[in-house]
């Protein structure tokens, strides 16, 4: 999936779950809008979230999680996560972004099986209980997976 698909997605989610969220979702998708037809440089998906959510709900803390190679290795993923649920804590409300897991999932292949779908959810599971040992420090905690 493209940054400006993951844009454009992460605006509609936020809109969604947000008061007054249908005005907010049309000025910032005018304002992808602008961005892409100047050909501006694009931020990345971490900042673009926290400048997105701010527009949404000044007091909610938002993490970006990403995830771009084709192999999933709890060693080296976990400790992103862990940080990541650590800036979090202390907030009025706490979103964590997770990008890109179904495509770590695959294990080096290139179309989603029956195997990389069991992959996908081990996965997701490892991240949720990581997550678990914070949910304590985090208020209105919520993932969200793209």
């Amino acid at each position: 999936m493209t940054l400006e698909k993951k844009m454009r997605l992460l605006n509609g989610i936020f809109a969604k779950n947000f008061p007054f969220g249908g005005d907010i979702y049309f000025q910032a998708s005018m304002g992808i809008n602008a961005a892409l037809s100047e050909e501006v440089e694009l931020v990345s998906l971490g900042e673009f979230a926290k400048r997105i959510l701010s527009m949404y709900d000044s007091n909610a803390r938002v993490e970006t999680v990403e995830f771009s190679e084709r192999f999933f290795d709890p060693l080296f993923e976990l400790p992103k996560i862990s940080t990541a649920a650590k800036r979090l804590a202390g907030g009025d409300r706490g979103i964590l972004v997770v990008s890109g897991l179904g495509k770590a999932s695959l294990d080096g292949g290139k179309n989603f099986t029956s195997k990389s779908e069991e992959a996908f959810e081990r996965n997701r599971e490892l991240i949720e209980g990581t997550l678990a040992r914070y949910l304590p420090y985090i208020a209105n905690f919520e993932i969200i997976y793209i």
